[in-house]
């Protein structure tokens, strides 16, 4: 959100301090709940993200240390109030980064913990707290926010911004949705979900009509192969993965016709048409003067 690289050059600090003030600030303006801090966020170090508490800023971020072990001022989550219910939203940075590095440059003033433990110790907690919906900002790739949502249980909904991937259409793992967007804040996803206390199952729009293409697609599929010669080991397998599939499809449909609370996905692009707002154009252009 704040920068585009993971360091910051010596002769460039102060165009770069000058820069995330003023981001921050404008995420103010617009009244955010939460903002979980991904690698980049990181480049002026731990210590500037934690200045920004005393500003209201809502950083969330469970898995962050100080150096010396002890836990960092940002918050692990923050319990929300929307439409009457208590939405816990927790904030996980990924503690490898694509190539299997330890996260952050050297000289951090800061270590990242495994982020799936610590979810699974955040989770725990906020459901002792009470809350309604538990909510995961990560800053992980997609393969992990799905590796995430298999492994700790209880996160309702992901939201992927540590992909450049866009999710036009959620994913779902299990009982947990993943949504995403595109990066570069060239989007704004949008999320509409209607909950009743109690019921965790969540059904996707267009959900079932897709999973009945594509049992169409596996019939056609079996037809083509059935006709061949079933002995040979290549159509064998190849039959019996899709009678797999056949079957975990045939599940969810079962699942999507129980009870359950449906949700809405749209990505908005942020097109020039849209007017700025003045209060925030005037944070922008003071950064601006100040380089």
């Amino acid at each position: 959100m704040l920068f585009k690289r993971t360091s910051v050059p010596k002769n460039a600090q102060r165009s770069w301090r000058a820069k995330a003030d003023a981001i921050i600030e404008a995420q103010k303006k617009i009244e955010i709940h939460a903002a979980n801090i991904g690698e980049k966020d990181l480049a002026l170090g731990l210590e500037y993200l934690e200045s920004t508490l005393d500003e209201g800023f809502p950083w969330v971020g469970a898995n962050l240390r100080r150096l010396d072990g002890e836990q960092s001022k940002i918050p692990p989550y923050r319990i929300v109030k929307i439409a009457g219910l208590n939405i816990g939203v927790l904030g996980l940075l990924d503690n490898k980064d694509r190539a299997g590095r330890s996260v952050g440059p050297p000289g951090a003033d800061f270590s990242v913990l495994d982020p799936f433990s610590t979810a699974r110790k955040a989770v725990g907690e906020l459901k002792r707290e009470g809350v309604d919906l538990v909510v995961a900002l990560s800053a992980m790739v997609f393969l992990r926010n799905q590796e995430l949502a298999r492994e700790v249980e209880g996160i309702n909904f992901i939201v992927n911004g540590g992909d450049p991937r866009i999710l036009k259409t959620p994913d779902r793992e299990g009982e947990t949705i993943i949504f995403g967007s595109l990066n570069y804040g060239k989007y704004v996803g949008v999320a509409h979900v209607g909950f009743v206390p109690g019921n965790f199952h969540f059904r996707l729009e267009r959900e079932e009509e897709d999973i009945r293409k594509r049992l169409e697609v596996i019939a056609a599929q079996r037809r083509v192969f059935e006709g061949e010669v079933a002995s040979l080991p290549n159509v064998m397998r190849k039959l019996e993965d899709l009678k797999v599939e056949e079957t975990g499809l045939h599940s969810r449909l079962l699942n999507i016709n129980a009870p359950s609370n449906n949700v809405k996905n749209r990505l908005v692009p942020l097109k020039s048409s849209i007017p700025n707002r003045e209060d925030i154009t005037v944070i922008l252009q003071k950064a601006r003067r100040s380089k």
